[in-house]
C-alpha cells in the first residue's frame, strides 16, 4: 500500500521522484518482512501440529501481493526513469495549476511515446 501511495504521490502534486523510490522499496521490504513470518508462522505451526496462527495466512497474501507490486513498480522506475526524472523536475518548477497540467501532459506524452516504441521494437 506504501508503494501505491507512493506512486499516487508522484503522479499527484509533489511529483519528488526520489521520495516515492524511497517508499517502494519500504514497502518492497516490508512486503517481504510479512511474507516471511507469515510462512514461517504456518510452517512452525504444522511442525508443532497446532493450529495455524490467526492473521497468517492473510500476511502471506497480502505480503505476496505487496513484493509483487513493489518490484513492477521499481521495474517500471527503471524502464521509465527518464520519464519520471523530467516529470520531477518540471512539478518542482511548477508554481500554477496550468504549469501542473502542462507537466502532466508532457509525461503523458512521453509515456505513450515510450510504450509506442516499445511496442515497436522486436
Amino acid at each position: 500500500m506504501f508503494g501505491l501511495f507512493a506512486f499516487s504521490d508522484l503522479i499527484g502534486q509533489l511529483g519528488d521522484l526520489h521520495r516515492t523510490e524511497l517508499l517502494v522499496g519500504f514497502s518492497l521490504v516490508i512486503g517481504a518482512v510479512s511474507l516471511w513470518l507469515g510462512v514461517t508462522a504456518v510452517t512452525g505451526s504444522r511442525r508443532a501440529a497446532t493450529a495455524r496462527p490467526r492473521g497468517a495466512a492473510s500476511a502471506i497474501v497480502l505480503g505476496g501481493i505487496g513484493v509483487v507490486f513493489s518490484l513492477l513498480l521499481l521495474a517500471l522506475f527503471g524502464l521509465l526513469s527518464k520519464e519520471f526524472s523530467e516529470y520531477s523536475r518540471c512539478m518542482k518548477g511548477a508554481n500554477t495549476l496550468t504549469a501542473q497540467q502542462e507537466c502532466h501532459d508532457q509525461l503523458t506524452r512521453a509515456l505513450h511515446a515510450e510504450t509506442r516504441s516499445l511496442r515497436n521494437h522486436p
